[in-house]
């Protein structure tokens, strides 16, 4: 499988809200402004996986996409990861997980302030066994707990990861 990573623009938004819309229970489903506003912030990184081919109309197939969005100077949020669910189980969002986690070091690598790793975290609904074990299996660990995070009171898991900060020297 051919799967490359590309920036999101807000050409993709309308194959973005439809994948957000497949993947997630109507009550938590992200608005498409919510998306807009991502695409505005150049301190986002809102990457797409794209298979290689193109769809019947002559613009990529996007199968994915993956937001990450700063809390600090040393700490990012995974707002979001989705995998259309015909793509499901073949290692998208691994590729999606690897490239972002590339990206956080790269884009943010000169602006640590100190800061000895960097934090990702992000949020995984606690029934979502496929991705909580896609996550572990990327080194993410548990470390908390919110309760009623998501709609109809469904608790949401809190994991993390620790990157280190490559030792620049000047």
């Amino acid at each position: 499988m051919d799967i490359k990573t590309r920036v999101a623009t807000f050409q993709d938004l309308d194959i973005i809200f439809q994948i957000e819309k497949d993947c997630f229970n109507s009550g938590d489903v992200f608005h498409k402004e919510t998306f807009e506003f991502f695409l505005t912030k150049s301190e986002t990184i809102f990457l797409l996986a794209v298979k290689s081919e193109k769809n019947r109309t002559g613009n990529d197939l996007i199968v994915g996409f993956i937001i990450a969005h700063p809390k600090s100077n040393s700490k990012f949020e995974i707002v979001t990861i989705d995998v259309n669910p015909d793509w499901q189980n073949r290692g998208i969002g691994a590729i999606l997980l690897r490239e972002i986690e590339e990206r956080i070091k790269e884009k943010f690598q000169s602006d640590t302030s100190g800061a000895k790793d960097f934090i990702i975290e992000l949020v995984v609904y606690e029934n979502n066994h496929n991705a909580k074990k896609l996550y572990t299996k990327m080194g993410y660990q548990i470390s908390g707990k919110l309760n009623n995070y998501y709609s109809q009171n469904r608790d949401g898991i809190k994991m993390n990861k620790k990157l280190p900060v490559k030792q620049t020297h000047t």
